[in-house]
């Protein structure tokens, strides 16, 4: 079995070219857990949305994969995927953001126009995915009063105002790139490494050539859902998480559909009633418990709220009335019950006088249908005279199992 269930915190996550109110980067954790060996898979979910789309828990995937960035020259030679520089150690390279001059939102327009300064969210060092390109933020020299100009001679240090985004070819990252004058109007770079400069604004991704000044490549989001930021995402519909990208994968250890029917009804049959019964996942493992929760008790040996309980050492499941009686058991020794067949439990407990002898005839259990697990309980078929103890039992086995929350069978409320 499975629970599905929301964690207590968000996680941000850093990507694209963002602006400090990049809600789009905020997401809420989801925990999908086998109940039975205590595996888990965790999903991302952003917090602005109605949580039907759903992202794998990997930085490492979100940040390649979400908001996918391309470089592209304006005349449409050349277009490549932009994907993260990593050091050895697997960690991305970056530095927090440079701010620039001109700054065409308005809400930041007083804070940042003419201020260059530094935010608290990272940039990320980027590459060409064929190698050929490196965006990195370099001392590269311009005059902080117009962009188009190089400094007269290379600089020799670093400051806010002449840190910039620069583009060059992948030989030259991290290396000196100053250029100065060499004579009036014309540029020389050092040692002949040609660089392009962003323009300077925080919506408008242009690298411009300093010799001519003009835009030479940009930067550009591709194949992106407009809401979701990313074209790679599971769908929720119809009780299945479902991929929804042909072309990209989902990373190691996803697959590329989840079933989220988990709470089970089963019924209780014999010649003389019929009884709904609901499984409770085994939130540590353990073997479930099954719990009486509607239907006629005429005649039958047990009241509404009885239990279902694996006995570990007679190898048997066993039937308890409200007083912890055992009226029925059956020997099975498979782990959880099969909900694939139908298994019949003995009678074990007593007659007494004008009781129907069919009772002794014992009843079968088997699964009458699967429920999703974000459906609540209290839209499940309880006697509302039983409603509030039976949530009761769930939870007691809950907190004996290890698990927290409050809930039952939807998203946990954590307290």
């Amino acid at each position: 079995m499975k629970l599905f269930y929301k964690l207590p915190q968000n996680l941000y996550v850093d990507v694209g070219f963002n602006n400090s109110l990049a809600i789009v980067n905020n997401f809420e954790v989801y925990v999908l857990r086998e109940t039975e060996d205590g595996s888990e898979t965790r999903f991302l979910s952003l917090t602005y949305q109605d949580n039907k789309y759903f992202f794998p828990y990997d930085k490492d995937w979100i940040l390649d994969n979400y908001s996918p960035l391309y470089l592209e020259k304006l005349d449409g030679s050349y277009e490549c995927k932009l994907i993260n520089l990593k050091r050895e150690d697997g960690k991305v390279y970056g530095y927090p953001w440079q701010s620039f001059k001109t700054v065409n939102y308005y809400w930041m327009s007083d804070l940042l126009y003419n201020n260059p300064t530094l935010s608290q969210f990272d940039f990320r060092e980027m590459e060409t995915e064929d190698g050929q390109y490196v965006i990195f933020f370099s001392n590269c020299g311009c005059d902080v009063q117009n962009s188009h100009k190089a400094k007269a001679v290379p600089s020799i240090y670093s400051s806010k105002e002449n840190i910039r985004l620069v583009l060059t070819e992948k030989e030259n990252y991290d290396k000196e790139l100053g250029a100065y004058y060499e004579e009036y109007n014309k540029i020389k770079f050092l040692d002949d490494r040609i660089f392009y400069v962003l323009d300077g604004d925080l919506s408008y991704f242009h690298f411009h050539d300093l010799e001519t000044g003009n835009s030479t490549f940009r930067i550009k989001t591709k194949n992106v859902s407009r809401y979701l930021g990313s074209s790679c995402f599971y769908l929720l519909s119809n009780n299945k998480l479902i991929w929804k990208n042909t072309e990209i994968s989902p990373p190691s250890g996803y697959s590329l559909e989840y079933d989220l029917m988990t709470v089970e009804r089963w019924d209780a049959e014999n010649p003389l009633y019929s009884l709904t019964v609901y499984k409770i996942p085994p939130w540590n493992g353990s073997k479930a418990k099954y719990v009486f929760a509607f239907g006629s008790t005429l005649f039958f040996k047990l009241d509404t709220l009885s239990t279902i309980e694996y006995n570990e050492t007679e190898k048997k499941w066993q039937v308890f009335d409200t007083s912890r009686n055992i009226q029925y058991e059956y020997a099975y020794d498979g782990g959880q019950l099969d909900n694939s067949v139908t298994h019949h439990f003995d009678f074990v407990g007593t007659l007494n006088e004008g009781d129907k002898q069919e009772i002794s005839e014992g009843f079968d259990l088997s699964l009458f249908t699967k429920y999703s697990m974000l459906v609540s309980l209290d839209s499940l078929p309880v006697e509302e005279n039983y409603a509030d103890k039976f949530k009761e039992i769930v939870m007691s086995y809950k907190r004996e199992t290890g698990f927290t929350d409050t809930y039952i069978f939807d998203q946990p409320y954590f307290i």
